[in-house]
């Protein structure tokens, strides 16, 4: 006979009302779980906006510094060929002028005790002083000027009129075109055709 209230009182309990407990529930959770979502959601695209800010400082730093370096290639490689120009027009200029060095020369020796003979005199002291002082060496102690008054012409002509086994007077147009010549070798970066000593003992003994 007691179980009969039991169950009587059991049978009484309001299944709606937890029903809508349990709903109410479910729907906080299920808020909870979108807030937290949502959050995760903001803190992982703050994550990547940052990520990816980042990766195109550095790529916007790499481009800067290979936009520098070609840049800085570029200049170097122009300042090489401005340079290279430049040694290519000196070249050209002295052997254009050691060319005319010599036939101001033999228009010189054409002219001989004639007065016409003055104006390739003064061609080729014109020609001379923008000559290195080691080149035409024997033309600068033919036609001496105060501009061409250098020891190192001197000594070079010296050397070579040893090398040719004469006094330094009697030097003559193969000394001077062979003189002439060397210059543009050595301009092209060739070995010279009258080898010159400076060793006394390479000197050829007096006849």
């Amino acid at each position: 006979m007691t179980l009969i209230p039991m169950l009587t009182g059991t049978s009484s309990i309001d299944w709606s009302g937890v029903s809508e407990q349990l709903q109410g529930w479910g729907s906080l959770v299920a808020a909870f779980v979108a807030v937290a979502a949502l959050i995760v959601t903001i803190r992982t695209a703050n994550r990547d906006r940052t990520e990816g800010e980042r990766q195109r400082q550095e790529d916007r730093a790499d481009a800067d510094r290979r936009l520098t370096d070609e840049r800085n290639a570029a200049g170097a490689l122009l300042a090489r060929q401005l340079d290279q120009q430049r040694e290519r027009d000196r070249r050209d200029f002295l052997i254009e002028q050691l060319q005319r060095a010599g036939d101001a020369w033999s228009e010189y020796s054409a002219l001989a005790h004639m007065p016409q003979q003055r104006v390739a005199v003064q061609r080729i002291q014109a020609i001379l002083p923008v000559l290195p002082v080691r080149f035409a060496s024997l033309l600068k102690v033919r036609f001496p000027a105060s501009s061409l008054d250098d020891p190192q012409a001197g000594a070079e002509a010296e050397r070579r009129a040893k090398a040719a086994g004469l006094p330094l007077k009697a030097v003559g147009s193969t000394e001077i075109f062979e003189e002439l010549a060397d210059n543009i070798r050595e301009i092209l970066g060739e070995e010279p055709r009258v080898a010159i000593e400076d060793d006394e003992s390479s000197a050829q003994p007096d006849s």
